[in-house]
């Protein structure tokens, strides 16, 4: 009356006489303006939540706990690992590790840790769709129902492979260094034992 608009949900079914006459129709309106907006919520907040996805330089993974099933997953999977989003959908993360013996050992330190801290650090070697294997951090969350039962993780994951090159090349360029500087100190040892003695075989003279 007031000219305001509302979504409704109508439920209408057409009436009939004895003789199968049309002789009206009838109709059941609920307001449902309230549950739309709900809707709209949660949609918004889906497409926030998947171009926060889409902007990070980390693979984020959600993980169905037990049969370690990829639910979800960034598209920065497909850069860093090689595989598509619906290549990993319904996945096993069993593949991404270089064998099944890794894997199972970084579920039984996830779930260490989670008993100890709540969330699971480590720094992991992974494997790509093509077969190479790179460096990688990871932080795992767990995600629980409301009896506190873990239903699934929330993976992130960090390419350290050009970390550890250049970490490496540090620890080489020390040693070399270190090697230098000892060669120095021993050469000017013998040269100082060198001129001495000279000068003691003249002092005996």
């Amino acid at each position: 009356k007031d000219s305001s608009i509302l979504w409704a949900f109508i439920l209408g079914s057409a009436m009939f006489d004895a003789d199968g006459r049309f002789t009206g129709a009838f109709a059941m309106i609920s307001d449902i303006s309230e549950r739309k907006l709900i809707e709209k919520e949660l949609h918004d907040s889906k497409i926030l939540l998947e171009k926060t996805f889409a902007s990070l330089n980390e693979s984020i993974f959600i993980v169905e706990t037990g049969t370690r099933k990829i639910l979800n997953c960034n598209i920065m999977v497909e850069k860093m690992f090689g595989y598509s989003q619906d290549e990993m959908a319904g996945a096993c993360t069993s593949c991404l590790h270089i064998s099944e013996e890794m894997s199972q050992r970084f579920g039984r330190e996830m779930l260490m840790a989670y008993d100890e801290k709540g969330f699971y650090e480590t720094t992991f070697t992974m494997k790509r769709k093509d077969g190479t294997v790179f460096a990688s951090e990871h932080s795992v969350t767990p995600i629980r129902d409301d009896n506190g039962i873990i239903i699934s993780h929330v993976c992130v994951v960090r390419d350290i492979s050009e970390r550890k090159k250049v970490e490496e090349a540090l620890r080489l360029s020390k040693e070399v260094a270190d090697a230098a500087n000892l060669a120095k100190s021993r050469f000017l040892a013998n040269m100082s034992h060198e001129i001495r003695t000279p000068m003691n075989g003249i002092i005996g003279m």
